[in-house]
């Protein structure tokens, strides 16, 4: 049998996905808009993407689905949930600037979050989000912001926590296409600044690497 056959396509899916499951790969790239949704309105998003690994001898990457829903529970904050491939976080957004409009002006908020990644990563996240708004509602949105990764000791392993440092960014582009509909085209990356050298992580030696496509739905 060719070697390029279904089994080995099959075999090297399953190698690909068992190897980010053990490696965190965590979804770490904002499918939504930095402007904070105001009280009493709700989004939900869905989106596809790739993520993983590149550095200068390899590439590693799998497919990812991100589910989300965000609740207003003041004009300046909005509290969430997110379920991705492999894992899920519970999400915020506090606005620290507010533009007017959603077709002028800038949204500036910060954006923390605890995600726990399978099989035992738990990070806390803090992306700094900045949004410029452009007329007929679509904006601009980058982000740049922190995330502390522990890892916890599983079977006989001694109890320690095993941290690890991210800096992450992103550039994305919110499409308004209908009233109550934006596609989120968003591209990031992940670099580790610090971390335990006995713990491995998702981006290996080189860089995290997230693209994807968020359709999110919600009252304007």
């Amino acid at each position: 049998m060719s070697p390029c056959g279904p089994r080995a396509f099959a075999l090297g899916a399953a190698c690909t996905v068992a190897a980010c499951a053990v490696a965190a790969c965590q979804s770490f790239v904002p499918f939504a808009r930095a402007r904070t949704l105001g009280r009493g309105h709700w989004e939900v998003v869905a989106a596809p993407s790739v993520s993983g690994a590149v550095s200068s001898d390899s590439i590693l990457v799998h497919p990812q689905f991100d589910v989300g829903v965000r609740v207003g529970v003041h004009d300046r904050l909005d509290i969430g949930a997110r379920a991705f491939t492999y894992g899920g976080s519970l999400t915020s957004r506090i606005a620290l600037v507010r533009a007017p409009s959603d077709e002028r002006g800038i949204d500036v908020s910060l954006a923390p979050a605890l995600t726990y990644s399978i099989p035992n990563k738990l990070a806390l996240e803090v992306p700094l989000l900045l949004g410029v708004n452009l007329h007929g509602g679509h904006a601009f949105v980058f982000s740049m912001g922190l995330t502390n990764q522990l890892f916890f000791p599983r079977g006989g392993q001694p109890w320690r926590l095993q941290p690890i440092l991210f800096v992450t960014a992103s550039v994305g582009f919110a499409w308004r296409i209908a009233p109550v509909v934006s596609l989120v085209p968003v591209i990031g990356v992940a670099c580790v600044v610090a971390r335990d050298p006995d713990v491995g992580t998702f981006t290996g030696n080189g860089v995290g690497v997230q693209a994807g496509v968020g359709v999110v739905i919600g009252a304007r």
